[in-house]
């Protein structure tokens, strides 16, 4: 009886251990890297949040273009579902604005963002429109 109860004693030790790890979040995809304002120079201010970039400013570009045409909105989702594919790596989809025919048109397109050795640069690469950087705020 005595190691009756032990055994029951630890299984409840274990599964109360079991049930709070389920409550934690164990993807880690170190969103506190990309995290925060990023500028594409000359184009346009993002901002990223856990995975997700919206549009927070329009400096010039065919965004701003775009902006004031009526096409893209301030606020507006340009990067999604980013999750890590290693050290200072992110895969998903980047917002693509097309200005050539058809004229105007906006298509999601895979990308990988990679995170410079100093933290301040991003490096943006969908296959379309080759690859370019964002600079932290």
């Amino acid at each position: 009886m005595k190691n009756l109860k032990k055994l029951l004693g630890i299984i409840a030790f274990v599964a109360v251990i079991g049930f709070s790890m389920v409550g934690c979040d164990l993807n880690n995809d170190n969103f506190e890297e990309l995290n925060g304002d990023w500028e594409r120079a000359g184009q346009y201010v993002v901002t990223f949040n856990n995975g997700n970039g919206v549009f927070k400013e329009m400096i010039g570009g065919i965004w701003l273009s775009g902006k004031n045409a009526g096409h893209i909105n301030i606020g507006e989702q340009c990067y999604r579902n980013f999750s890590s594919s290693g050290d200072n790596k992110w895969t998903g989809e980047i917002r693509i604005y097309n200005t050539a025919s058809p004229h105007n048109t906006l298509r999601w397109e895979n990308c990988t963002i990679t995170l410079s050795e100093n933290g301040q640069t991003l490096q943006i690469s969908p296959a379309s429109i080759g690859s370019f950087s964002l600079t932290k705020k």
